[in-house]
């Protein structure tokens, strides 16, 4: 112990490891943790696809229930204008309000996928509800059986 350079690790005698393996010897998982998110009474297990406006669809698991829903989230920004907040908030409640006049009218529409709830967060975004299932999701069927485009056109 009188010599200082006994104190200190000679390199040569170091071995080199891999983390992977000591971090496994160890037991020890790094898996990435999903964020959750809550809105409302449903609470996100899945985020399935984020479009180009920003729009999130995530699949949920409502809290009461445990029943599994669609959510999607439309982001409204809080910096427009007033009118043009309220042209973003009437475009991503366009849907909701067409089951609501099909349900008016009392359309067939068993086999279709509607969104039946739909709501405004804390932050103004607005979320539709759809239930998970078999049918025909709504854009698809009026694309389908009306010919429309997504956008809501005619292609006659």
């Amino acid at each position: 112990m009188s010599d200082p350079k006994s104190m200190l690790l000679d390199p040569n005698r170091v071995k080199s490891f891999e983390t992977e393996w000591v971090l496994e010897a160890l037991n020890f998982s790094l898996r990435s943790r999903t964020r959750t998110e809550s809105f409302g009474e449903y609470e996100t297990t899945k985020l399935k696809e984020i479009d180009r406006a920003g729009n999130k669809l995530y699949e949920a698991k409502h809290s009461l229930s445990g029943e599994m829903y669609e959510l999607r989230v439309h982001p409204v920004d809080r910096f427009l204008r007033e009118e043009e907040k309220e042209k973003s908030t009437e475009k991503a409640l366009r849907s909701y309000r067409v089951v609501v006049k099909l349900k008016a009218q009392r359309a067939e529409t068993e086999q279709m996928l509607l969104p039946e709830n739909a709501f405004k967060t804390d932050i103004g975004e607005i979320v539709t509800v759809t239930p998970l299932g078999d049918g025909v999701p709504l854009v698809d069927y009026a694309i389908d059986r009306h010919n429309f485009t997504a956008s809501g056109d005619t292609t006659k």
